[in-house]
Parts: structure tokens; sequence; C-alpha cells
């Protein structure tokens, strides 16, 4: 019988110590992220170097709903605020600012601590990695 009610304490402990994986939905919109370096293999570093002056003062957030910002606090620069969605297989991230060309990252990382994605201009390839 103490076998019994310790292997169910066991199997009970097991059951709510697993938890249900965040989906890139709920990865990407749980907190705002802060740049952490922008790079390039094959672009233009000093285009890269510019995009991380600017980026590394702003803070990103997603939001469950479908709305993105780049707010830069205490800058002279404005606030970006757009829709973004994923694809169909959640790999790229799409950014739409009203009169703006929309913006298609691939999703590199996606966890908890960080998100990792690059695009594609016609400089060369240039890889954003933010964390929380």
């Amino acid at each position: 019988m103490k076998r019994l009610i310790f292997s169910l304490i066991v199997l009970a402990a097991l059951f709510t110590a697993c938890e249900t994986p965040l989906s890139k939905s709920e990865l990407i919109s749980t907190d705002p992220w802060k740049l952490s370096g922008v790079s390039t293999t094959d672009g233009d570093q000093d285009l890269a170097e510019l995009l991380e002056a600017v980026l590394s003062i702003a803070t990103l957030s997603y939001d469950a709903g479908g709305t993105y910002s780049f707010a830069f606090p205490d800058s002279t620069f404005e606030d970006i605020n757009g829709t973004w969605n994923f694809n169909s297989d959640e790999t790229q991230i799409t950014l739409s600012e009203p009169g703006e060309e929309d913006l298609v990252y691939t999703i590199l990382t996606l966890t908890e601590e960080t998100l990792s994605y690059s695009f594609t201009d016609s400089t060369g390839t240039y890889t954003e990695t933010y964390i929380h």
C-alpha cells in the first residue's frame, strides 16, 4: 500500500512539473526586447554598425494581438508602430508599417531569452539579435 501511495505521489509530481511549452506567439510577445547586436558576413559593415547604434536605444515590443512597437525613449527618433505576423510555418515574421514596404525577417532563434532573425537587402544579409 505504501508503495502504491508513493507511486501516485511521484506520478502527480511528474505531471505537475511538466509545463506546456510556450508557442512562438507567446515567446515573442512575453516581454520587451533590447538589441544585443547586429552582424553581417556579406553585407555593408558600416550599415550594420549604424543599425546597431540606432536600434540599441530602442525597446522592441510585440503584443499577442499582432502589433509591434520600436520605442525610442529620450531620443529624437519617433517611435515606430505597426503590425506583425508569422508565415504559416512560423519561420518568418513580417513587420508592416502604414505607408512603408513590409519587412520580412527569417527567424534564426526564438526562445524565452533570445530573439534572433535575419533579413537580406541589396547590400547583403544582416542578423539582429535581441534579449530580454
